[in-house]
């Protein structure tokens, strides 16, 4: 290949969008694949980040369409159990033009000045497409040797901005250079401890399931999963254990109405161990259903509702006709989830634990600085298989280091149950 072929190829804005997103989107990859490299989660952090810098208005739209398909592609998974898979691959694009339209934005508002540039990409993340807050840009460098609280995540910015300027202005250049590479080396650098990991968890039994989603919906399901939670419990109770979890919505039926005689089992053994189970709950005087966990602890029961529900899968984000229209359409008529009203917790040993069901956990508002310890349920097997269950993963670990908080993960399809 000639030098002034490869020039041309350089300059094509697809090509430069498509080697960013890929570098912005790696670490998903890497993390999926067990592989963990703060040096090559680091170097391709600098330059997924330093090519939104340099890249304008109609690259930074092709870069957001595949970065949105690369961290989220998943999402059109759960249309196969709706008969809407010949829908997925306009999910994808439709996936792909939301997050290109506000990379777009970020470059027009802009009008690409590298240091708007950086305080705008600060606020990014606030910017939630029909109420779903999984972008998340420090998950770039979340396992990588750079600081991602506010403070130093800003300088990193402001660092790459500085670069940016460095390299495409003759004024002030190798000063620019040095202070950006200063900037990036000293005061971005990851030096805090995790001291969170010296906790003993080991009274607790975290409950990891591998259950398709298609197997959960048979019939025989329901008799198949009883015996499973029991022999667990059983099981848990033989080696002592204080706690056990299992996955949300492991029962998936109206347990509330249909479990009677194996509720008040539950609560027989709740005289020796603490149980903590996913299903579902149906108010029928009000005609509402609740995403739920049923919590036994010495010989009672409690229930607490799922408060923030996920953004299409839980509850439409639209005005009520067009949601009475989607679920009539695509959901048999089926009406969509309510929010429970109360602060989600319990105590075990003198310590409030926070309790969170799948979305939750990813939210800000879950969290509390008078707890330290989270118990979340997932049911992932609606996008399995795919990278979602290690996206939620990185998530969770996200918060779980802005917060200081350990959450105890039990999933359907999940990656790992104790996070810290």
């Amino acid at each position: 290949m000639t030098p002034s072929i490869l020039n041309i190829f350089l300059k094509s804005s697809k090509l430069n969008a498509l080697i960013a997103s890929i570098c912005f989107s790696l670490f998903i990859y890497l993390s999926h694949y067990n592989v963990e490299n703060y040096f090559l989660n680091s170097l391709f952090g600098i330059i997924g980040f330093f090519f939104i810098f340099i890249l304008k208005k109609k690259d930074l739209f092709y870069f957001g369409f595949l970065v949105g398909i690369f961290w989220f592609w998943w999402i059109a998974l759960a249309g196969r159990y709706y008969d809407l898979f010949f829908l997925a691959p306009l999910f994808i694009i439709l996936i792909g033009l939301g997050y290109g339209g506000i990379f777009y934005l970020l470059s027009y508002l802009s009008k690409d000045g590298f240091y708007l540039k950086a305080t705008l990409l600060f606020f990014i993340d606030l910017i939630h497409p029909l109420g779903f807050n999984w972008f998340e840009p420090k998950l770039v460098l979340l396992d990588s040797f750079f600081a991602i609280n506010n403070f130093q995540y800003f300088l990193f910015l402001l660092s790459l901005a500085i670069l940016a300027d460095g390299l495409t202005n003759k004024k002030n250049k190798t000063t620019k250079i040095l202070i950006s590479l200063f900037l990036l080396m000293i005061f971005t650098y990851k030096s805090e401890t995790n001291t969170l990991k010296n906790q003993d968890f080991s009274n607790i039994k975290i409950i990891q399931t591998k259950i398709s989603q298609n197997e959960r919906e048979k019939s025989i399901y329901y008799i198949k999963a009883l015996n499973f939670i029991f022999k667990e419990i059983d099981i848990a109770i033989t080696n002592k254990k204080e706690l056990i979890i299992f996955p949300e919505t492991i029962l998936p039926l109206y347990f509330n109405i249909q479990g009677k005689y194996e509720r008040e089992k539950l609560i027989k053994l709740s005289k020796d161990i603490k149980i903590i189970i996913g299903s579902l709950y149906m108010d029928k005087h009000k005609n509402k259903k609740y995403n739920s966990i049923y919590y036994y602890s010495d010989n009672y029961e409690s229930i607490y509702h799922k408060k923030i529900l996920t953004p299409i899968g839980e509850k439409n984000p639209f005005f009520e006709s067009i949601n009475k229209m989607i679920n009539n359409t695509f959901y048999n008529k089926a009406i969509d989830f309510s929010e429970g009203k109360t602060d989600n917790y319990i105590s075990v040993n003198d310590k409030n634990i926070s309790l969170a069901i799948c979305y939750e956990a990813t939210r800000n508002e879950s969290f509390s600085e008078n707890r330290n310890i989270m118990i979340a349920i997932s049911n992932n097997s609606w996008f399995h298989p795919s990278t979602q269950s290690t996206f939620q993963n990185l998530l969770l670990k996200f918060y779980a280091r802005k917060y200081k908080t350990t959450i105890l993960h039990s999933a359907n399809y999940g990656s790992q149950d104790i996070i810290y």
